[in-house]
């Protein structure tokens, strides 16, 4: 139709720091539906793809699961070289999520494990965990938070999703499982506390302008003047901080 163009998409998966996509297939759109609407009528072709991929080569298909998806659970990506995978919004229209829109213009989707809507009150933030005691910085990870969602409940949603990399150093009472040359020095530290000590877990906003973020930057961010690390306000909305407006 005059009014429709076609849209390649591909398959989208992010793999230790690393995006990556698997061209799929072409699909006729609108440019005036909504970013919601061409989701609800992508699940179709794109499921229709998947069961024939994964017939043709099983260990490639690997990271598509098809059994009991619905259109909820496919995120769309902005695929043009350039845009990093921007996630689109589902109230906007594929006209203003893409620019310069037209036959041939890549899209990526993204399987997800749970169903997600996209609301004007919803924000994506990276985050990246630094372990200071290792020096190590990980890769850059998304997470989708909602403006009225207090800082109680982003600080616990940060612990669920960071528990791998929170640490426990053992109470005094547990030495006799350590190694020899490693009695002393965790000895001394469990010694300050009766029990157990957990890595606790802190959370500032790096400046959008300035050097890349890298370990030696992290050390100079203001840890302490932090308000998202705060637990005196944790019933606060996080509309009503700055750092995440």
């Amino acid at each position: 139709a005059p009014d429709e163009c076609m849209l390649k998409v591909s398959l989208y998966t992010y793999e230790k720091g690393n995006h990556k996509v698997r061209e799929a297939f072409s699909v006729p759109c609108r440019p005036s539906d909504s970013v919601r609407s061409f989701r609800e009528a992508l699940l179709v072709p794109f499921l229709k793809w998947g069961q024939q991929a994964a017939a043709d080569d099983p260990e490639a298909a690997k990271p598509f699961k098809s059994e009991g998806i619905s259109w909820k659970q496919l995120r769309l990506r902005d695929g043009q070289a350039g845009k990093q995978y921007a996630i689109l919004r589902d109230e906007r229209t594929l006209r203003s999520s893409l620019l310069g829109m037209s036959d041939g213009r890549q899209v990526a989707v993204q399987v997800l494990e749970e169903e997600e809507e996209l609301t004007p009150d919803d924000m994506v933030v990276f985050l990246r965990p630094w372990r200071v005691q290792e020096g190590r910085l990980h890769a850059a990870t998304e997470l989708v938070i909602t403006k009225n969602q207090t800082l109680g409940a982003f600080q616990e949603k940060l612990t669920e999703r960071f528990k791998g990399l929170l640490q426990e150093v053992p109470a005094a009472n547990e030495k006799e499982n350590l190694q020899p040359e490693d009695q002393d020095q965790t000895i001394k530290e469990a010694s300050k506390e009766p029990g157990p000590r957990k890595d606790s877990l802190e959370v500032v906003a790096v400046p959008s302008t300035g050097p890349p973020l890298t370990v030696k930057r992290c050390e100079t961010l203001k840890w302490s003047e932090s308000r998202l690390s705060s637990h005196d306000a944790g019933d606060k909305p996080l509309a009503n901080l700055k750092e995440v407006r």
